[in-house]
């Protein structure tokens, strides 16, 4: 029986050191918490960084949302804008060649007309 109340004698002094620690930690946290003070400052603080972000935030949201919506048929644009390059294109090309013909053609009309000259 001695043992036992022994036994119970380390387990009571256990108890009472874990106890001693846990209020020794609550006693260390509370000399490290802020006081009401620095609360407010830090709260103030967030609350003014609050302020400048929300809106910037907000209006990078809507510029992206615009630019998404503005895009969302984008294949669709690139294949339009695509076909009107070559329509373009292809009047350029007949432009050209009829250049080329009439050049051509005034060239057959000078040496003619020189020919009957001569």
């Amino acid at each position: 029986m001695a043992s036992i109340e022994g036994g119970n004698a380390v387990t009571q002094d256990r108890e009472s050191e874990e106890a001693q620690t846990v209020g020794g930690d609550r006693e260390a946290e509370a000399g490290n918490e802020p006081s009401i003070a620095e609360r407010v400052s830090f709260w103030q603080e967030q609350d003014r960084i609050n302020r400048e972000l929300i809106p910037r935030v907000l209006k990078g949201h809507e510029l992206l949302t615009r630019h998404i919506e503005t895009h969302e048929n984008g294949d669709q644009l690139a294949r339009s804008r695509i076909q009107s390059l070559e329509e373009q294109l292809s009047s350029r090309r007949w432009e050209a060649r009829l250049s080329y013909v009439a050049v051509a053609l005034s060239v057959v009309a000078l040496a003619v007309g020189i020919g009957t000259l001569l």
